[in-house]
């Protein structure tokens, strides 16, 4: 019997090999900002994250005092939440969404329960405290103007209370949103964030996952 001829083994072109190393991940810089932030690294021999801090330095500096004052609140927040480290999503602990408004609930409810998470509803203020006697939500979703009592005062009660120790809490207005408003929110009502209204999806869910570690 004839010994099989052995297949002559086919190599790769070296062109797609190369095609394949250069490929890189897309990036999030729009591409004639790159472009500047290359040259600039050249001309000022920079690098690019020195540059990237003094170009948000400049454009903080030129906010009136109220909004650099809330954006640098809401830095330090960020900055605490990144080093207490990523939480593995704890789907026993559900989000509580509080808002007297049906069809602004129904909608921020929709995008969460779409994302995987579980929600509890409340439409005001005192039922949503009533449900805190027996549930520790993950975080707290809550409209700053709600019909019975503030949203403030409810985030107050909830941060005050040791029972609840670690719930986050984000503030939402969309009568109340201008730097003042959102940095009284921060400060007296001791929410972690104040979104104002009206918040696009990626927005919600950009906010809720930060300040759960996911």
């Amino acid at each position: 019997m004839p010994a099989r001829k052995k297949r002559p083994r086919v190599r790769k072109s070296p062109r797609v090999a190369k095609k394949r190393q250069s490929r890189r991940p897309p990036s999030l810089v729009p591409e004639l900002v790159r472009q500047y932030l290359n040259v600039l690294t050249l001309v000022t021999a920079q690098p690019e994250a020195k540059i990237l801090q003094d170009a948000i330095d400049a454009y903080i500096r030129a906010f009136d005092p109220e909004r650099r004052e809330l954006v640098m609140k809401m830095v330090k927040s960020e900055a605490a939440a990144a080093a207490a480290g990523p939480r593995r999503r704890e789907l026993d602990r559900p989000i509580l969404c509080i808002d007297d408004n049906e069809a602004m609930q129904y909608a921020r409810t929709t995008v969460l329960r779409r994302e995987g998470f579980q929600v509890v509803e409340a439409t005001s203020g005192r039922q949503a405290l009533k449900l805190l006697e027996t549930l520790k939500p993950a975080l707290v979703l809550i409209d700053v103007n709600l019909g019975d009592m503030s949203g403030l005062e409810v985030t107050r009660q909830i941060k005050t209370d040791p029972r609840l120790s670690g719930v986050k809490v984000i503030q939402i207005s969309a009568t109340f949103g201008s730097p003042r408003d959102q940095l009284h929110g921060l400060e007296v009502g001791g929410a972690d964030l104040y979104i104002a209204e009206p918040v696009q999806r990626g927005t919600l869910l950009s906010a809720v996952k930060r300040l759960l570690g996911i």
